[in-house]
């Protein structure tokens, strides 16, 4: 079960990641870390953390991997084709990726607030936002994007509905240089299956 929630919430701030507002993707490489902090009936806190690398090409060819603890290799990925509206979830221990078809369009609008902050936040400047709940138009967590580009999302929290909370924030983070295109892909070998 731990597995699954966690694995839910890395697809969904994944998703919530591939949010683009501008014409042309601005490249990037970085580390990330995710914790996710989960609470059970009892109320006792869980803590799970992922750790891993994303990258983003300028046509908006995005790759998430991530990393079990004291490992190398890498566990899970996404990889976001927005020029195809797919997104493939990739299992490096299986060996095998599965599409769907996805909206990877670009988000105008996402419902936030006015600027909460300003921080330096994996080596680039960026500007904070309380996100808000579209319906109840309560806050249920904060965005910060880096103020070079609002394409790249730098730190994202979000409240669980169990009292958790996921936190999926970038470090080293290197802006403008095209990553490796070994890096954009399904490794070969893999079992591929498409939507």
């Amino acid at each position: 079960m731990r597995k699954a929630v966690s694995l839910l919430i890395i697809g969904s701030l994944t998703c919530a990641m591939a949010a683009y507002s501008q014409e042309r993707w601005i490249p990037y490489t970085a580390k990330f870390t995710e914790t996710i902090q989960n609470v059970n009936v009892k109320g006792e806190r869980k803590i799970i953390q992922h750790q891993g690398i994303t990258v983003q090409s300028s046509n908006g060819t995005r790759m998430e991997e991530s990393f079990l603890p004291n490992s190398t290799k890498p566990e899970k990925g996404t990889l976001n084709l927005p020029g195809e509206n797919l997104s493939y979830s990739i299992d490096f221990r299986a060996q095998r990726a599965i599409g769907r078809t996805v909206n990877l369009g670009r988000i105008k609008h996402l419902p936030r607030t006015d600027p909460i902050g300003h921080e330096v936040i994996g080596g680039v400047a960026a500007t904070g936002y309380r996100t808000l709940d579209p319906v109840t138009k309560k806050a249920v967590g904060e965005i910060w994007f880096a103020d070079r580009s609002s394409d790249i999302i730098v730190r994202m929290k979000t409240t669980l509905d169990n009292g958790g909370s996921a936190v999926h924030e970038l470090s080293d983070v290197a802006i403008g240089q095209e990553p490796d295109e070994s890096l954009l892909r399904i490794p070969s070998g893999f079992a591929v299956s498409k939507p």
